[in-house]
């Protein structure tokens, strides 16, 4: 019935959720999972409405929320991090207990949200299911690639069986990283090379038409 409602009116989601965690805490996660499953466009919403409505319950609701529409993942991360940034590493780490697969995508959210609780967030997930160490480990070191040293330690001492797929993720997140520094500054010089050219072509077009203006007035 309730998936019926909300696949008919996502914008109801928000209001269900709000109601119902605070009405019925306890089974407000599996409903918001229920929800999501059905209209996953609102799943972003319905998260961050039953993390404000009950705080308490968050990281549960986040979990089953992701666990039934992954692609919301970065998402949901982003928005229950910003509602509550201290609560970050444990929100990351009930996502990678159920949905190892997100693991780069909330890190990645986590990572920009709150960056200071990111290496903290990485080495969570790591702990709570060493399966997605690698991909949080990527996605912190290509964020911050000056922290890769600080996340490797943190994720491998967090999740020890996990050290080699860590080291091969933050190795993957530094690689990213450069790819990305050397694309946006070819991409840079090449703005400022056309830029010129047309300066240049301005210029010289201008300095024809003068040309061309004179001849004309010559007798």
């Amino acid at each position: 019935m309730l998936a019926a409602v909300v696949q008919a009116n996502p914008a109801a989601a928000q209001q269900i959720a709000t109601a119902t965690a605070q009405a019925i805490p306890e089974q407000a996660a599996e409903i918001a999972g229920a929800i999501a499953a059905a209209a996953p466009q609102t799943a972003n919403a319905t998260a961050a409405a039953m993390a404000l409505a009950a705080p308490d319950i968050a990281e549960e609701v986040a979990s089953d929320v992701v666990n039934n529409a992954p692609a919301a993942a970065g998402a949901v991360a982003a928005s229950l991090t910003q509602i509550n940034p201290e609560g970050a590493a444990e929100m990351a780490a009930a996502i990678a207990e159920a949905t190892p697969a997100a693991a780069g995508a909330v890190a990645a959210a986590v990572a920009q949200a709150a960056p200071e609780h990111a290496v903290e967030a990485a080495a969570s997930m790591a702990a709570a299911n060493p399966a997605a160490a690698s991909g949080a480990a990527t996605a912190i070191a290509a964020a911050d690639p000056e922290a890769a040293t600080q996340v490797a330690t943190a994720m491998a001492q967090a999740a020890p069986e996990a050290a080699a797929a860590v080291a091969a993720g933050v190795a993957a997140g530094v690689s990213q990283a450069a790819i990305a520094e050397v694309n946006q500054e070819t991409a840079q010089a090449n703005a400022e090379i056309q830029s010129e050219a047309q300066s240049q072509s301005s210029e010289l077009q201008a300095d024809l038409a003068e040309s061309m203006e004179t001849l004309i007035k010559l007798p």
